[in-house]
C-alpha cells in the first residue's frame, strides 16, 4: 500500500513536469534573430524605452550611410522584396558605390540599402541600426522612442532568420510601434533550460509537500505563529516595494537572453540566469528572496528548539531578537533583494547554514542522528555555493568533514550520503567546466587568463604607482596601454576601459608574463604589496553599501544633473525590468533611504559582533559550531583581500550577514548543548580539552577587557606623562594583570580564596618578571617594525601595534601561571 501511494505521487509529479516542460517549450524557447532598423532621416535619435533618462546603451547605433527622398535602385538584384520595398546587399567595389559613395558607408552588416516606394512615399536609405537579443528582449519589444523629427520613418528588416521581410513601423503618438514575434525562431538551447527549469520547479514543489517540510511548517505555525507571520508580511512588502529587484552591477541577463556563454560570473550563474529567462526575467530575484526568508524561518525554529521548556517571555524575547537582527541589517536586505553574484551565493550558503544548525539542534534535542535528507540538502547547497564563488570551497569542505567525522551525524548511511552529494557536485563542476564550453564553443583558457589578469593588474599597482617603478612590469602592461594609466584611473577601470578589449588570444603570452612578473616582484619585495593590501583591507572593511539605492533617487539625480546612470544599471533597464510602480513609489523611497543610513562600514561592525559573540559562546557553553563558522568566515577574508581586483564591500558581505546569524545561533547552541550535555555528560580527553578551552576563553575575555585598560593606560603614561615605553608598560601591565588574577582565581580556575594575598604576591612577582622581559622586547620590536617599513606607522600607532604583537604569548603564559598559582598548595606552618 505505501508503495502504491508513492507511485501515485510520482505519477502526479511526472505529469506536472511534462505539463510545465511542454508549456515552456511551446512558449518560452523562441528567440528573434538580429533585425535591421532603417531610418528615412539622418537627424535625431531613436531609443529603446527606458525608466531612466535614455543613455547610449538604449540608443540605436545607426550607421553613417546616407538617406534620400528619391528612390534609387542599386545595380544588383534585391535580396528581399515586400510591399514595394526592396533590400540590396551592395559590394563596396560596385559601380553604384563609385558613383554614389556616400550611400556605401558600411555598417555592422556591411553595405545594405533600402529602396522603394509604398503608400507613404518613396524612401532610399543605407543608414541602419542592428537590434539583437543582447540589446533588449526582442520578443517583448513593443515600441521605440522617437527623439527625431515627426516626419521620421522607420523600417524593420529581417535577413538572418528563416523569415526574410521588410516592414514599415507605424508611428503611434510620436513613437513607433514594433512587433517582432513574426520573426521568432525556435532555440534548442533554450529547450535544455526548459527541461532544467521544469525539473527544478517540480522538485521544489515535491520538497515543500514532503512529510518533513509539512511537519516543519506545522510546528512553525504552532510555536512561532505570530513571529513567522510578521516576517512573511515584512518580506512580502519589501519584495513588492523593490520588485523585480534592486538591480546593480554584474547583470548578465543580456548574455542569457542571447545565449552568449560566459564564465566571468561562474558557469552556474549563467545557467541560473538562463533558467530565469525561461520563467521570465521578472522573477530573477525570487530564488534569493525565498532562500533568505526560509533562513529566517529556520532560525525561528532553532529558537523554539533551544527554548523548549522555558518561560514564554524568554521564547518571545529570542524570537523578537532574531527578527530584529535580520530586519535591521542592511547587508541581509541587500543580499535578499539585489541581483548580484555576490549576493545570490550568500543567500544560498546561509540557507545551507540554517538547515545545518536546525538539523544539528534537532538531533541533539531528540538524541538521534542527523537527518539524511537535511544532510543531503546542506551538502548540495554548500557545493552549489562553491560552484558560484570559489572562496566558498572552505564551507563545502567543512560540511564534508562535519558529516564524515561528527558523532552527531553518525549513522550507517552517512558515508553514502556524503559520497553521493559530493559526486553530484563534482558532476556539476565537470559539466560546467567541460560540457558547457563545448556546447557554446567557448574558449575557457582565454577566459581563465582574463579573470586572473584582473587581479594581477591590481596586485601590480604598488610596483607601478608607489615607490620605485618596476620598468619590466611597466613594459609588460604597456603592451595593452601606458602603465601610468593604472595609477591615474585605478586597476579596475584600467582593465575595463583600456585592457579588456585587447585581451584576446594573441595577448595570452603577455598576460602570462604579467602574472609571472607580479609574483616575482612580490617574492623579491613583499613589503609594498603588504602595505597596499593593508590599505585595501581597511577600505573593504570600512566601505559602505553603495548598492542600497532607490531607482527613483537614481532617476532624480540623472534628471537633475544630466549625468547618466551607471552603464551596468542600464542593462536591466533596456530589458524593461526597472519600472515605475505608483502604488509603491513612496514606500520604495522611504524604506531604502532608511536602510541607507545604516549602510556605513557594515563589514567592520559585523566583524566586531562576530568576535564578541564567538567569545561569549565559547565561554558560556559547549558551543563549537558557531565559533567554528566565525573562524571560517574570518579566514576566508585573507585570500579575498590579497587578490581583490577593486574595493567593493560586497567581497566580504558574508561577514555582516553572519554577524546577524551568529547572534541567535550562538544563543541557541549554548542552550541546546548545555541541556544535552547535562543529560549526556561528555567524557574522556575530548571533554577535558573542551573544559580547558572554555576556561581559557573566559580568561582571554577577562584579559581582553583588562588589556584595553592596559593599552589606554600605556598610551596615557607614554604620551601624557612622558614616561619611557618600558616604565609605562610595566605600570600598565602590572595593574591589568593584578585585576585579571584576582577575578580569575575563583571564578575561572575554581580555586578557593585561601591565601589569596600570598597567591597574589607570587603572581605579582611573576608579572613583574614577565613585564621586564616584555618591556625589554617592546622597544626592540618597535625598532624592527620601523625598519620593516611598508605599514608607515609612527608614534602611538606603532606602539599599539607592537603591544598587539607581544600580547598573545603573554596571554598564554598568564593563563597557565595563574592556574598554577591558584591551585598551588603552600606548605603548612605546622610542618
Amino acid at each position: 500500500m505505501p508503495w502504491d501511494f508513492i507511485m501515485i505521487k510520482i505519477r502526479y509529479f511526472l505529469f506536472l513536469f511534462l505539463a510545465l516542460f511542454c508549456v515552456f517549450a511551446a512558449f518560452r524557447c523562441w528567440t528573434v534573430p538580429n533585425v535591421l532598423i532603417f531610418r528615412s532621416e539622418s537627424v535625431g535619435d531613436i531609443y529603446v524605452p527606458t525608466f531612466y533618462p535614455p543613455t547610449d546603451t538604449a540608443r540605436l547605433k545607426f550607421s553613417d550611410g546616407a538617406v534620400s527622398a528619391v528612390s534609387v535602385h542599386p545595380d544588383s538584384a534585391p535580396i528581399v522584396q515586400s510591399n514595394g520595398l526592396s533590400i540590396y546587399r551592395v559590394s563596396s567595389t560596385s559601380p553604384f558605390c563609385h558613383t554614389t559613395p556616400k550611400f556605401c558607408v558600411p555598417g555592422r552588416e556591411g553595405v545594405i540599402v533600402l529602396s522603394g516606394q509604398n503608400e507613404k512615399g518613396p524612401v532610399f536609405s543605407s543608414s541602419y541600426a542592428v537590434l539583437t537579443e543582447v540589446d533588449t528582449s526582442l520578443s517583448h519589444l513593443r515600441h521605440l522612442v522617437n527623439k527625431s523629427s515627426p516626419s521620421q520613418r522607420l523600417f524593420v528588416v529581417s535577413l538572418n532568420g528563416r523569415v526574410k521581410s521588410v516592414k514599415e513601423l507605424q508611428n503611434s503618438g510620436g513613437d513607433f510601434s514594433i512587433n517582432l514575434r513574426d520573426f521568432e525562431e525556435f532555440s534548442y538551447k533554450f529547450l535544455i533550460y526548459s527541461f532544467v527549469s521544469s525539473a527544478l520547479i517540480v522538485f521544489s514543489i515535491y520538497i515543500l509537500l514532503s512529510p518533513g517540510s509539512l511537519r516543519f511548517f506545522r510546528e512553525l505555525y504552532e510555536q512561532n505563529k505570530f513571529s513567522s507571520l510578521f516576517v512573511c508580511v515584512l518580506w512580502l512588502l519589501f519584495y513588492i516595494c523593490v520588485f523585480p529587484s534592486m538591480f546593480c552591477h554584474d547583470t548578465i541577463i543580456h548574455n542569457a537572453n542571447a545565449q552568449i556563454y560566459t564564465e566571468w560570473y561562474s558557469g552556474l550563474y549563467f545557467i541560473y540566469n538562463s533558467c530565469v529567462r525561461i520563467i521570465g526575467f521578472e522573477w530573477i530575484q525570487l530564488v534569493p528572496a525565498l532562500a533568505g526568508l526560509l533562513s529566517v524561518l529556520l532560525l525561528l525554529r532553532c529558537g523554539s528548539l533551544a527554548m523548549a521548556g522555558r518561560p514564554t517571555w524568554q521564547k518571545r524575547l529570542l524570537s523578537t531578537a532574531t527578527i530584529g537582527v535580520f530586519v535591521c541589517n542592511p547587508a541581509i536586505i541587500i543580499s535578499m533583494f539585489s541581483q548580484q553574484r555576490y549576493f545570490v551565493v550568500i543567500t544560498i550558503v546561509f540557507l545551507a547554514i540554517s538547515l545545518w544548525f536546525y538539523g544539528y539542534f534537532k538531533s541533539l534535542s531528540e538524541n538521534r542522528p542527523f537527518s539524511r535528507s537535511l544532510a543531503v540538502a546542506v551538502l548540495v547547497l554548500c557545493g552549489l555555493s562553491w560552484l558560484l564563488r570559489a572562496e566558498y570551497l572552505a564551507v563545502f569542505a567543512v560540511s564534508i568533514l562535519f558529516f564524515v567525522f561528527s558523532k552527531v551525524a553518525a549513522g550507517r548511511s552517512r558515508l553514502l550520503v556524503v559520497a553521493g552529494s559530493v559526486c553530484f557536485i563534482m558532476f556539476m563542476k565537470m559539466f560546467i567546466d567541460h560540457a558547457m564550453p563545448i556546447l557554446y564553443d567557448y574558449n575557457k583558457d582565454l577566459a581563465k587568463w582574463k579573470y586572473l589578469t584582473v587581479s594581477d593588474i591590481s596586485m601590480s599597482y604598488p610596483y607601478i604607482c608607489q615607490g620605485q617603478v618596476d620598468q619590466e612590469l611597466a613594459g609588460i602592461i604597456g603592451y595593452f596601454a601606458p602603465a601610468q594609466k593604472v595609477c591615474e584611473v585605478g586597476p579596475e577601470s584600467f582593465w575595463w576601459g583600456m585592457m579588456s578589449g585587447k585581451a584576446g588570444l594573441n595577448a595570452v603570452p603577455a598576460m602570462r608574463n604579467l602574472q609571472q612578473r607580479v609574483v616575482w616582484d612580490i617574492k623579491n619585495d613583499w613589503r609594498p604589496f603588504l602595505h597596499y593590501r593593508w590599505e585595501t583591507g581597511l577600505q573593504l572593511f570600512f566601505g559602505d553599501i553603495w548598492q542600497m539605492d532607490s531607482r527613483y533617487r537614481r532617476r532624480d539625480i540623472a534628471r537633475a544633473t544630466g549625468v547618466p546612470v551607471d552603464i551596468n544599471t542600464t542593462i536591466p533597464d533596456v530589458f524593461g525590468l526597472i519600472n515605475d510602480h505608483p502604488a509603491t513609489r513612496g514606500l520604495n523611497r522611504d524604506v531604502i533611504s532608511l536602510y541607507v543610513r545604516a549602510s556605513q562600514a557594515v563589514n567592520i561592525k559585523g566583524l566586531v559582533v562576530i568576535a564578541v559573540v564567538s567569545i561569549v559562546a565559547l565561554a558560556t557553553g559547549w558551543s563549537w559550531l558557531t565559533p567554528l563558522f566565525s573562524l571560517l568566515f574570518v579566514a576566508m577574508v585573507i585570500p579575498i583581500v590579497l587578490v581583490a581586483p577593486t574595493v567593493n564591500w560586497a567581497y566580504l558581505a558574508f561577514i555582516p550577514v553572519w554577524a546577524s546569524f551568529s547572534v541567535p545561533l550562538a544563543v541557541c547552541e549554548i542552550l541546546v548543548t548545555q541541556r544535552y550535555f547535562k543529560n549526556y555528560a561528555p567524557r574522556g580527553w575530548l571533554a577535558s580539552g573542551f573544559l580547558h578551552m572554555q576556561r581559557f576563553v573566559r580568561f582571554a575575555a577577562l584579559s581582553g577587557g583588562c588589556w584595553a585598560l592596559d593599552a589606554v593606560t600605556l598610551l596615557v603614561l607614554n604620551h601624557a606623562a612622558h614616561l619611557p615605553p618600558m616604565l609605562a608598560n610595566m605600570i600598565s601591565s602590572c595593574l591589568a594583570a593584578s585585576i585579571v588574577f584576582l577575578v580569575s582565581c575563583r571564578h575561572i580556575h575554581g580555586a578557593s580564596g585561601d591565601g589569596l594575598l600570598k597567591r597574589s604576591g607570587f603572581y605579582i612577582a611573576y608579572t613583574l618578571l614577565l613585564i621586564i622581559v616584555a618591556s625589554t622586547v617592546l622597544p626592540v620590536l618597535m625598532g624592527y617594525l620601523v625598519q620593516l617599513g611598508g605599514l608607515n606607522l609612527t608614534g602611538g600607532r606603532l606602539l599599539l601595534l607592537a603591544k598587539i604583537i607581544i600580547t598573545p604569548p603573554q596571554l598564554i603564559c598568564n593563563f597557565f601561571v595563574s592556574r598554577l598559582v591558584a591551585h598551588y598548595t603552600f606548605p603548612s606552618r605546622d610542618r
